[in-house]
């Protein structure tokens, strides 16, 4: 199920690391080697479920946190966050991030979002809050295979990223690249 463009949103300021907007090596690497492993790949059910778990646990650690996460075509949607306006601009957005962005990484998936204006949320300033997490703009949009989201997160641990000469050497800024 592809979701529509609305009822997304976060909140946060202040990049951790540099914006990049180019074409970035190590999701080329990292979209390659997913499309070659597809047959290898958790059922969309055990995503699902996995995805569920994530949303629960973000809810059950972070109280009032409303956030919203699926599989969508193969990626970890984050398809809403919303915190609690009395907790806003205290690091809360920053540590349910790391929460996602971690357990991400410890199951080796890629992660997409697109940030808007729902809820009051300035596009621009997520842009630069989710860059703070390694997401970068989705040049592939729509593409065989690509999430349909406006940016996208390569996983850390990914074994193409590690792999790829054009990621090699780059450490935590393969992102940012």
């Amino acid at each position: 199920m592809t979701p529509g463009d609305d009822a997304r949103s976060g909140h946060g300021a202040g990049p951790l690391l540099p914006p990049s907007d180019t074409a970035n090596p190590c999701y080329e690497a990292w979209l390659e080697q997913w499309l070659c492993d597809l047959e290898h790949a958790p059922t969309e059910e055990e995503q699902s479920a996995w995805a569920d778990a994530l949303a629960e646990e973000v809810r059950t650690t972070y109280p009032g946190v409303h956030v919203s996460l699926e599989i969508s075509r193969g990626y970890l949607l984050l398809y809403l966050i919303v915190l609690p306006e009395s907790e806003r601009g205290i690091g809360l957005g920053t540590r349910v991030m790391e929460h996602l962005v971690s357990a991400a990484d410890l199951r080796g998936a890629a992660m997409t979002l697109s940030p808007t204006e729902n809820f009051g949320a300035d596009p621009d300033r997520l842009h630069d809050f989710y860059r703070r997490f390694g997401f970068i703009a989705n040049k592939w949009r729509g593409e065989i295979g690509a999430a349909e989201e406006s940016m996208v997160r390569v996983p850390r641990n990914s074994v193409a990223v590690a792999d790829s000469p054009a990621c090699s050497g780059s450490g935590s800024k393969e992102s940012a690249s």
